[in-house]
């Protein structure tokens, strides 16, 4: 084993044998460039949508070797899954999750050596759009009306408003 080289280098490396005559001749040179896994990449931001989160991260030092794909955990780094196309272009959009739940995200670099060091996790909750409320009663009022409702789904967010139209969605 040599030691103290640097990943990324070429090496041109040689061999000769050694005895109590001396030096034999050297082998044919091979060229070496020592390499390991990617270092953790950066997750820069998470931006969440309906049933996706769109993942934002910054790929560290490649380890001597280029990075061919960036791989994704949902659940802290128990379970690594790949994209449908290797693809080291952030950001990194993971689909078909489940609004309203919390995901510890981990992303990690892949090259010829491997699947390299995860970043740190950063959560995110998928949200969408509240489903439509449902009217349980309407009644008259002098120049008013009170309309009582139940909200619909929420769909991982909070409702904060709710709105009305009078002119049956033209408005509101």
């Amino acid at each position: 084993v040599v030691q103290g080289l640097a990943n990324g280098t070429p090496y041109q490396v040689q061999l000769r044998a050694r005895n109590e005559l001396g030096l034999g001749n050297a082998s044919s040179s091979t060229t070496l460039t020592p390499s390991r896994a990617p270092f953790a990449p950066s997750i820069q931001s998470i931006v969440r949508g309906d049933t996706t989160l769109t993942v934002a991260y910054q790929l560290g030092a490649n380890g001597g070797n280029a990075i061919s794909d960036v791989e994704y955990s949902v659940d802290g780094g128990i379970n690594w899954l790949q994209q449908p196309a290797p693809s080291i272009v952030s950001p990194l959009r993971i689909a078909s999750l489940t609004n309203g739940t919390n995901y510890t995200v981990k992303v990690r670099a892949v090259n010829v050596q491997g699947s390299g060091d995860a970043s740190v996790s950063s959560t995110g909750t998928p949200v969408g759009v509240p489903s439509a409320p449902t009217v349980t009663s309407a009644t008259r009022g002098n120049q008013s009306a009170t309309v009582a409702f139940t909200l619909g789904a929420a769909n991982g967010g909070t409702t904060s408003n709710i709105e009305y139209s009078l002119d049956n969605g033209t408005s509101w």
